[in-house]
């Protein structure tokens, strides 16, 4: 499974999704 490291990838993704292939930790820092 894909993890976004871009936040722009992470805010294209459908809300549920962006929970489960998102490191927002990585994206949002």
């Amino acid at each position: 499974m894909k993890v976004f490291m871009l936040r722009q990838e992470c805010d294209n993704q459908p809300f549920g999704f962006q929970l489960l292939v998102c490191d927002t930790r990585a994206a949002y820092r």
